[in-house]
């Protein structure tokens, strides 16, 4: 008996010598992190390489391994390899007396649902107001909502919270500005856009611009018609008539485009580094409430440089155009 209570203890102290001491791994993280994404959003992850890193706090070390993640939907998409679409997985690391274990999970992915939404909730009305040739590319801080997974539910979240919506970005149009009749049909769907963010309540604290560009661009290669191209007029008309010459080898092409061709283009923007791509604009319009100029404290040249003044936008004129602001940013691009 007393030999084998020997053994017993001694395999009893094996087990708990194993034991203690014992970390945790990177792919033990990265399992945890990819169980909790599938949990919450009820599709499968790509989970990168996790890295530990941490801090001290006091005498207590607080330490997480974070890895990238993307949705394997993404995978063979551009959204793979757009950082405009980019998030990271956490997961707490615990440490015990004689071990460590996992503790609370995280991710940002959120973030990426709530601009998606935004983008999606937006797009009805931005395709009934300007068509099916739009980019939007919005950033929003605010509450994603679980329950409800749409943005409706997010804006709803957020206020209960008493928090405040950021909406910012840019919505690129593409179509053809060869008027003054074609100018004022713009300002028109811009201003009646506005009134759709005051109505569903989400224009308190934004900050947006509007880019009319030329349909043209959605031409594969148009892009490089404006390689070592510099403008020579400052004005809004001349710069326009540059741009229709520029693009005047691509006219037949977009005539003949599918809208399977130009879907695929539009999707093929890297949206983070969209200001980067887009070319042949004509047209530019900033917006900014009220509520984001002053809670950003901008001074009054900034004011009137970027929206002329604090506007209301209760009337078709308070949306106005910058032609110089465009002019100056494609020399410099």
């Amino acid at each position: 008996m007393k030999k084998e209570m020997k053994y017993f203890l001694l395999i009893l102290i094996t087990i708990l010598f194993i034991s203690c001491g014992r970390k945790v791994t990177p792919e033990e993280a990265e399992e945890k992190i990819a169980q909790h994404m599938y949990e919450r959003y009820g599709e499968e992850f790509e989970v990168g390489y996790a890295m530990i890193d941490g801090y001290t706090k006091g005498d207590r070390d607080v330490t997480w391994y974070e890895a990238r993640v993307t949705p394997i939907r993404y995978i063979g998409t551009p959204k793979y390899t757009d950082s405009y679409y980019r998030a990271v997985g956490t997961v707490m690391v615990k440490k015990k007396m004689f071990r460590e274990e996992f503790g609370i999970t995280r991710d940002t992915y959120s973030n990426v649902m709530l601009k998606e939404s935004a983008n999606e909730f937006y797009g009805k009305k931005l395709k009934e107001l300007f068509g099916e040739n739009y980019l939007s590319v919005l950033e929003v801080t605010g509450s994603y909502s679980d329950k409800s997974k749409n943005f409706e539910g997010s804006v709803k979240l957020t206020k209960e919270k008493g928090d405040r919506l950021y909406i910012s970005g840019g919505i690129y149009i593409f179509g053809r500005v060869e008027n003054d009749e074609d100018r004022e049909w713009y300002r028109k769907q811009i201003y009646e856009f506005i009134q759709f963010m005051k109505e569903t309540g989400t224009f308190e604290y934004v900050r947006l611009s509007f880019y009319i560009i030329d349909e043209r661009m959605l031409v594969e290669g148009a892009e490089k018609c404006f390689e070592n191209i510099k403008y020579k007029s400052k004005t809004r008309r001349g710069i326009t008539e540059e741009i229709d010459k520029i693009l005047n080898p691509m006219t037949k092409k977009y005539e003949i485009l599918t809208k399977e061709e130009k879907e695929r283009k539009l999707e093929s923007f890297n949206k983070k580094n969209i200001d980067k791509e887009i070319r042949g604009i004509l047209l530019l319009a900033p917006i900014g409430s009220i509520k984001y100029i002053e809670n950003n404290y901008f001074t009054n040249e900034e004011i009137l440089k970027i929206f002329g003044r604090k506007k209301l936008y209760d009337n078709l004129e308070d949306v106005q155009f910058k032609y110089e602001e465009f002019a100056i940013k494609e020399v410099k691009n």
